[in-house]
């Protein structure tokens, strides 16, 4: 915008032409100072000799006339008020106050004329009226332009927020259709579970209703049929019935002729059972290793070593040992065993009575009954005919091995063959004989009130395998006067229990021996003979007579070696024995337990008697396959409850059971009944199935031990709060888990799986990462040990060192066998040996690690790396056998043992009783956490590395290396890892424990904090406050019982 232009010229026409001379230069005047457009007040100024200056003439006029004014007013005042009097000074002051007030008045009248001339001027001139014309119009299209502009981007801002509402607006709607499908979806879900679970509650009451039904009538039928054989009623019609498993198909010509098939249940043609006979049989009665020899199971060249006319022999002993308990049932018309070495058919015993309710009498005595460690089955067979089941073929082309007729053996003195009478004519009866003779209603064995030691039992005779040791105990009790004659009845049974061990034996020397063995040993026979004969001919003696004195000398040779086979058979029987006493009273290796084996679980609180009576223990039946609905097999899981300060509405606390036997210290101790007490909740303590008492299945076969795993055991817990929900009235309550250790991961995995049954979770110690190679196990355990001094980490790796090196010298075994007190020297060729050694040592150190806690004034750790460096126990090898070899007996590091120990599958075997049978199956499966030393930061040596577990794995349970990758993947995918999307658990861990690489240790979000403890061992949180607690665990367990209060209080 241009300047306004210039105004002097109307200025001066209008002002006159006066002061031309004062502003040559046309500048234009300010509108504030009219002084700069009228001209100064006076024309020209004088000044006195004093320097002031002299007013103009009618200035000093009008300045008279003020200050008569103001004496004039002063005059007045007076007046009005006589007692005023004035200095002169104030009189002064007065004046000068007056005039100087006159003067700023005269000022501003003057500037205000002056500014109402300029305006007057300024209005007259065109040129400034243009200037502001245009100024006008151009801030008028400015202030258009601005208008516009704002508009435009007013309506654009309209049309923005329009589109985004709309979004917005399609964005909620789409929203509230997922979350109305996510609503629909659960409800079909819940609507659909509900169903389900009402058709299972249905079908388990319908099969509820229906075992009992079959119950009801099996009693029935069993009072009948004890009617039938005690009282001699009628026949029952039930026992006239036959059954037909396939009635459309025609019979099977062999089931119907010998009561068995080769096919079994799978037999393309119809099997007819009939309820009553004459003849019953029991399956696989009789047992010899020569039934069992075949190509498929065993080396051909075992018969090298085994007679035909041995089985004979052990045959008759077997039959002297059973026919009395056989006759005790009724007359035996005839009786027949299979030698057949096919399946169906191998050591079946056939027995013909005179009546069906003496053949009746015998099935019920017998089924069920034990003998030789096994248990009988006794069925009727519908023999119609001996001649169409015995094979009529004197030298048979199939042989025993495949042919489906009876190969049946002698009887000693033809009793109870087919054309026999039952018994020989030219054979005394004794007084024993004729009592079981007798035709009784009950056997012997089933009398309640019989006095055991009056009557020689057989040891293979029994209800089950540890009645008759219970037994003999009791009897020695109970009547010690008879001594010697049961002295002379040990030795009869152990004579014949020689016998019949004898041919497990052998078989047992078979297996081990070797083809070499078998074909040196034959060489060296036949160079013998032929080397005798030359020294024969040579000599001019009778070969007859030197092979009848050859003959004479063998059998005296074996006579010896029977008696020696039988001293060393008893030796081992008894070594055998002790050492099984000793396993169930020591069934961990060296007592510090083995992390990936004989691992000992969580350290439980000691239970307090006094307050014992508050706990009570259950058992509830769970299904044993949760997954399969054709599976309605089940079994009884076992817990412990605490109900003594439940009020209503009270939560519902449970201490989640893991790889070890329950207790009920968590229920009387601890951080979760501190809760439970102060909320007033009722408190379980569940445990988990194949530990402990919950044994779903009947052995730990590898084929039953594949319901061990995480996801039946999360069902486990989801059906046992379901129904103690129901049965408890409590549905409204709220449900918080806790665990640890492998129990901790199933607390986190159960409020990930179940979050509708369950509210909340402490996973404590918790590696809910499944990693198979876990080197940072030992990577914790020498930083744990280095957080007390690095000298000991310097003398636990130093030590280590010495042992490998050892092992690496001709003479070190034996001296480590000497040094570590073991058992056998340590095989250098055996991987297996040597990891299992090395692993053994280091489990010492990874165990007190991961339960260190405060003992007689000093932590575990301290106490450890005292010995490890104390100078007066010598070097740091012998340091390590100090600390290793704190008892009496020698340790067994064989790696062989150890396998052949922990693959027995029985309940009542240390590998069962111990659990880690059980446990190191789930890690081969599901987790691996197998403790290596392959990591470079480890100072326990470099033996058991992954390749050592594997193998293990191989040798315990079968081929596992390929698949146990994919395995812990799919664990990981199924949980999550370290990253599981969970809410409302917390995830506490020591920062000492070796476990806790594993765990979660950061916030997964609010609602799932990670409490990480310093100087913490492993699950310690779980337990009360005591005196040597840390303060940062004390501080953590308040954080878990306010963050566990806060989920209970809303």
């Amino acid at each position: 915008m241009g300047e306004p232009p210039l105004l002097a010229e109307g200025v001066e026409a209008q002002a006159g032409g006066d002061h031309h001379d004062e502003n040559p230069h046309g500048i234009v005047p300010d509108i504030n100072m009219a002084s700069d457009i009228v001209g100064p007040r006076t024309s020209s100024y004088n000044t006195n000799v004093d320097g002031r200056p002299q007013a103009h003439f009618n200035v000093i006029i009008f300045e008279c006339f003020v200050c008569c004014r103001s004496y004039f007013v002063l005059f007045l005042r007076m007046e009005e008020g006589r007692s005023i009097k004035l200095a002169h000074k104030e009189w002064r002051r007065i004046a000068k106050k007056e005039r100087r007030r006159r003067i700023r008045r005269s000022i501003a009248q003057e500037r205000d004329a002056n500014k109402e001339r300029l305006r007057a001027a300024l209005e007259n001139n065109m040129a400034y009226l243009n200037f502001c014309a245009e100024e006008e119009k151009q801030r008028q299209d400015k202030e258009a332009q601005e208008q516009k502009e704002r508009a435009e981007r007013e309506r654009l801002w309209l049309e923005e927020e329009i589109r985004a509402q709309k979004k917005w607006q399609v964005l909620q709607e789409q929203i509230a259709k997922e979350e109305q499908e996510k609503r629909e979806q659960e409800m079909k879900i819940r609507e659909e579970f509900e169903a389900k679970r009402a058709a299972f509650l249905k079908k388990k009451e319908e099969e509820r209703k229906q075992h009992e039904e079959l119950l009801r009538k099996q009693e029935q039928l069993q009072k009948e049929i004890d009617d039938y054989i005690d009282n001699g009623v009628k026949t029952p019609e039930a026992l006239r019935d036959v059954v037909d498993n396939q009635p459309t198909k025609i019979l099977c010509p062999f089931f119907t002729k010998t009561g068995a098939c080769r096919y079994g249940n799978a037999c393309s043609k119809n099997h007819r059972r009939i309820f009553l006979s004459k003849v019953i049989m029991i399956p696989g009665f009789y047992s010899h290793f020569s039934l069992e020899k075949n190509s498929a199971e065993y080396d051909t060249d075992v018969a090298l070593e085994f007679e035909s006319s041995e089985m004979l022999r052990h045959y008759h002993e077997f039959y002297e040992d059973v026919i009395g308990e056989l006759e005790s049932f009724g007359r035996i018309k005839t009786l027949k065993c299979c030698r057949n070495r096919e399946i169906h058919l191998r050591g079946n015993l056939y027995v013909e009575y005179y009546t069906e309710r003496e053949a009746a009498r015998a099935w019920r005595n017998l089924k069920g009954r034990w003998y030789g460690g096994k248990q009988l089955n006794c069925e009727f067979v519908n023999m119609i005919s001996w001649r169409n089941a015995v094979c009529g073929i004197l030298e048979c082309p199939k042989g025993s091995k495949f042919c489906n007729f009876l190969h049946t053996l002698k009887n000693p003195h033809s009793r109870y063959n087919i054309k026999s009478s039952r018994r020989p004519k030219n054979k005394p009866q004794d007084s024993n004989n004729s009592k079981r003779s007798e035709h009784r209603s009950k056997s012997e064995w089933e009398e309640s009130d019989r006095d055991d030691g009056e009557k020689d039992r057989n040891w293979r005779w029994s209800k089950s395998p540890e009645t008759d040791l219970d037994r003999t105990k009791d009897s020695e009790t109970e009547h010690p006067h008879s001594t010697k004659r049961k002295q002379s009845q040990r030795l009869s049974s152990d004579q014949k229990q020689r016998r019949s061990v004898k041919s497990s034996v052998r078989s047992s020397k078979i297996k081990i021996s070797s083809k070499k063995k078998g074909y040196r040993s034959d060489r060296k026979r036949l160079r013998d003979n032929e080397d005798q004969n030359k020294e024969d001919a040579s000599n001019g003696r009778s070969p007859k007579r030197r092979k009848k004195k050859s003959r004479k000398k063998d059998k005296k040779n074996k006579r010896k070696r029977s008696l020696l086979c039988n001293c060393k058979e008893k030796q081992v029987m008894i070594v055998l024995s002790v050492l099984l006493v000793l396993c169930s009273v020591h069934p961990l290796v060296n007592g510090v337990g083995f992390r990936g084996f004989t691992f000992q679980g969580l350290e439980e609180p000691k239970p307090l008697k006094e307050y014992a009576d508050i706990i009570t223990e259950g058992w509830i039946t769970q299904p044993l396959d949760h997954f399969n609905h054709r599976d309605n097999r089940t079994w009884s899981m076992r817990y412990k409850e605490n109900s003594a300060f439940l009020k209503k509405g009270g939560p519902i606390l449970i201490m989640i059971g893991g790889e070890w036997a329950i207790t009920d210290g968590f229920l009387q101790t601890g951080l979760m009944y501190e809760i439970g007490v102060k909320y007033h909740g009722l408190m379980y303590y569940t445990e988990h199935r194949f530990y402990g008492e919950s044994k779903p299945t009947k052995d730990t076969s590898t084929e039953n031990l594949q319901y061990l795993n995480a996801d039946q055991a999360l069902a486990d817990l989801a059906y046992f709060i379901e129904t103690k929900k129901k049965e408890k009235d409590l549905e409204k309550s709220i449900v918080i888990v806790f665990g640890g250790s492998y129990a901790g991961n199933m607390a986190a995995w159960a409020r990930l799986k179940y979050p509708h049954l369950i509210q909340g979770a402490l996973a404590s110690s918790a590696p809910i990462q499944a990693k198979a190679d876990f080197y940072e196990y030992y990577e914790v355990v020498t930083k744990s040990l280095g957080t007390h001094s690095e000298k000991c980490t310097e003398s636990v790796k130093t030590a280590f060192v010495s042992v490998e090196e050892l092992l690496a010298k001709q003479e070190g075994p034996d001296k480590l066998k000497s040094l570590f007190n073991l058992c056998d020297v340590p095989d250098v060729n055996s991987a297996g040996d040597l990891g299992y050694f090395l692993n053994t040592l280091a489990e010492l150190f990874a165990g007190i690690v991961q339960y260190d806690n405060i003992e007689n004034g000093q932590t575990k750790i301290a106490a450890l790396c005292n010995n490890m460096t104390a100078a007066h126990l010598g070097s740091p090898l012998q340091r390590l056998a100090h600390v290793f070899s704190t008892q009496d007996k020698c340790y067994d590091v064989n790696y062989n043992n150890f396998v052949k120990k922990y693959r027995e599958i029985s309940w009542d075997s240390p590998a069962a009783t111990s659990i880690m049978r059980q446990w190191y199956h789930q890690t081969c499966t599901e987790y691996g956490y197998y403790q290596t030393t392959s990591s470079d930061k480890s100072i326990f040596g470099t033996l058991f590395p992954l390749d050592y577990y594997i193998n293990l794995c191989n040798d315990l349970y079968g081929d596992y290396e390929e698949t146990l990758d994919s395995r812990v993947r799919r664990t990981n995918i199924m949980y999550g890892g370290q990253l599981p999307d969970l809410h409302n658990v917390i995830f506490t861990n020591g920062d000492i424990d070796p476990w806790h690489p594993l765990s979660v240790l950061e916030d997964l979000n609010a609602s799932s904090p990670a409490i990480v403890i310093k100087g913490s061992s492993h699950c310690r949180d779980m337990y009360s406050d005591v005196d040597t607690d840390t303060d940062d665990l004390k501080k953590a367990r308040a954080r878990v019982r306010d963050i566990i209060g806060k989920w209970i209080s809303s």
